[in-house]
């Protein structure tokens, strides 16, 4: 296969988002015979006015920066809902006018199914629009495809899920009373309410660590200070988190919203049980086999999951083994390497 240069257009750099992480991945792990650049679209801090007239600017500016660009053989853009949708549309209407090349746009983001269920006539309009432009859309599940099919011709959408560095985790499988982890940000969304509500019942000597960061933090802190076995690491470094996930036996995610996160996948590859909101993706990942799946804020159903696991080690260490398997087999970067290489090669040969 000859050299293929591929522009990738997406916010890149930032130490938090599953958007950069996965481009961060995409650059490390992608087939040497594929070049990637990217352009740092950068994301919006905020959903005030203030930050989108900023973000307004920024976008001016990086569309001026891609003038500068050399000719790529194609375009990756990751996109999620809202006003960085709209900026992508430029993108794309921009980069096609130049280049003339294929195109590719990567759906993400936990609430991009509202945004696609809008009522607008209008912003339905765009996003049909969008999604006809552009060459392929790549998104993360079946679920996913689903939904971009009811708005554009269904031959253009493409199943590649998240990748995750398996190779960074190392699970212990350890037969001592399991510890329970979350990681991610601090946010209502998230279900870290529902969760240390739920901890609270739990009639077992167990410990709950959480890492991340967010408007709940002194939420956290307060629960910690009463509670012996919850453990606030705050943020934590991509090191930190592996030897977190690593440790533990359990992760929780009880989210009201999500894609596929890569937060999931991650304690899939270190070998843990999971218990995890009815929502997105989750429900194609996460079965009885290897872990609970529970209603976003029901308390009561995340505490029935976590005693249920707590009580049973031997039932918790065989979802983890299971988990390992499966991160591996389909979620590792060598994987999504192969599927991405794969699309990029179809797009220059056609």
């Amino acid at each position: 296969m000859d050299s293929i240069d591929v522009l990738v257009i997406g916010p890149a750099g930032h130490t938090r988002g599953g958007v950069s992480q996965y481009i961060s991945g995409q650059q490390k792990y992608i087939n040497e015979k594929i070049n990637i650049e990217v352009h740092n679209s950068g994301a919006v801090d905020g959903d005030n006015i203030r930050s989108l007239v900023r973000a307004l600017f920024k976008s001016g500016a990086q569309l001026v920066s891609l003038l500068t660009k050399s000719q790529p053989d194609i375009i990756h853009i990751h996109t999620v809902h809202g006003f960085p949708f709209y900026r992508n549309a430029l993108f794309i209407l921009l980069s096609k006018a130049i280049w003339e090349c294929p195109t590719i746009l990567h759906v993400h983001g936990s609430t991009f199914d509202d945004f696609l269920k809008s009522d607008s006539k209008a912003t339905n309009y765009i996003q049909t629009k969008v999604f006809d432009s552009v060459d392929n859309i790549i998104v993360l599940s079946e679920y996913w495809k689903s939904l971009v099919e009811s708005h554009t011709n269904n031959s253009k959408v493409v199943i590649i899920p998240n990748g995750v560095k398996t190779d960074e985790y190392s699970p212990k499988f350890s037969s001592k009373s399991p510890d329970l982890l979350f990681v991610s940000d601090l946010i209502e969304r998230k279900g870290i309410k529902d969760l240390l509500v739920s901890f609270e019942t739990i009639d077992a000597d167990v410990d709950l660590h959480i890492a991340g960061k967010g408007p709940l933090s002194g939420l956290v802190k307060e629960y910690e200070e009463r509670n012996k076995n919850i453990h606030y690491h705050g943020y934590v470094s991509e090191k930190e988190k592996a030897e977190l996930i690593n440790s533990a036996s359990i992760f929780i995610l009880p989210t009201y919203a999500e894609g596929l996160p890569i937060a999931v996948l991650e304690a899939m590859a270190g070998g843990n049980a999971l218990i995890v909101g009815d929502v997105g993706s989750i429900p194609e990942v996460v079965g009885s086999k290897n872990g609970n799946i529970v209603t976003p804020g029901d308390q009561k159903a995340i505490q029935e999951a976590i005693q249920a696991l707590v009580s049973s080690p031997d039932t918790t260490t065989e979802m983890g083994k299971a988990n390992r398997k499966k991160a591996v087999e389909k979620y590792s970067w060598k994987k999504v390497d192969q599927k991405l290489t794969k699309l990029y090669k179809s797009l220059v040969e056609s």
